[in-house]
């Protein structure tokens, strides 16, 4: 193969302005394109950036050592077929119209997929071994369960979808962050989440319950705002935690908490707050409204207790 981009004779012009044959990275986007069928890029570029463009299909012979592939805000609609090579490391496919994930996923380089604001349902099996981080936010998933995440992936993001249940999830033991937010999951009873992880968001569900749930020892924000719960009880939030966000639920006691004293809690619209089964070793900082402050005079007061 001749060391220089070669184009089908199709295509009468094709400026590159500034790249040389030596470049390693090529960037198209924003030229309103709509296929690169035909086109061979250098043997040297690692980085093609074709977002913001008009691709449909992609017909394109990537270059055998690209390790970053960015086609964000295209009209792609499926990858059946598809093979990237094995050198990628980053492939950005978000916003398009993917319906399915349908591509050759034995990727054994790639750690960071991003596949969100698309219209995927169903995912596969499995991803990619080296994985790291996974991006699938605002699609139409409704379930995770029997999924196989590769234990390697630090940052999972299933936001906005329409997941149901986590019961049965087997989270990977390295995860740090997780995004389960706006979904319509109805329990965590039985979840148990990797000791690992350091921020969990499930606000904008359906829960309705916080008992029997773990969440591992290194967690350090909670986010649980804008569900219905109503009762929390029998949870251990462990001494790493420095935000619990339960604002906007339908909480009125809580039973036998064990909340440490670093820990920032927001109770703000919430029916009614009893306060005195909340346990501390100091001054956690409970955010309440006001017409929770005036009807909970009489409970205990968190900055005095000696528990």
């Amino acid at each position: 193969m001749s060391d220089q981009l070669v184009l089908p004779s199709h295509i009468k012009k094709f400026i590159l302005k500034n790249y040389g044959t030596e470049s390693t990275e090529i960037k198209l986007e924003k030229k309103g394109i709509i296929s690169l069928k035909g086109v061979v890029f250098t043997v040297g570029v690692k980085s093609l950036i074709l977002a913001l463009n008009n691709i449909s299909v992609v017909d394109i012979t990537f270059p055998k050592n690209l390790e970053k592939l960015d086609m964000d805000y295209n009209l792609v609609s499926s990858l059946s077929g598809i093979r990237f090579p094995e050198s990628l490391r980053e492939l950005q496919i978000n916003y398009n119209q993917l319906a399915s994930i349908d591509f050759d996923m034995s990727l054994p380089n790639l750690l960071s997929l991003g596949l969100g604001w698309n219209r995927l349902a169903v995912l596969p099996r499995s991803f990619p071994n080296k994985l790291t981080h996974l991006y699938l936010r605002n699609n139409n998933i409704r379930s995770i369960t029997g999924i196989r995440f590769p234990d390697s992936l630090i940052v999972l993001d299933l936001s906005y979808n329409l997941i149901e249940t986590i019961d049965g999830v087997v989270f990977p033991p390295n995860l740090q962050y997780i995004e389960l937010n706006n979904n319509s999951i109805g329990s965590l009873t039985g979840v148990t989440f990797p000791n690992s992880l350091v921020h969990l968001s499930l606000s904008n569900n359906k829960i309705d319950t916080l008992t029997n749930v773990t969440f591992g020892s290194r967690l350090r924000t909670l986010f649980l705002q804008n569900n219905q719960i109503s009762t929390v009880s029998g949870i251990v939030f462990p001494p790493s935690l420095s935000t619990l966000e339960l604002s906007d639920n339908r909480i009125r006691s809580f039973d036998d908490l064990d909340i440490a004293e670093r820990t920032n809690v927001s109770l703000t619209e919430n029916p009614y707050v009893y306060l005195s089964g909340i346990k501390s070793g100091g001054s956690n900082n409970v955010k309440k409204t006001k017409k929770q402050i005036k009807k909970n005079r009489n409970s205990r007061n968190l900055r005095n207790s000696k528990y």
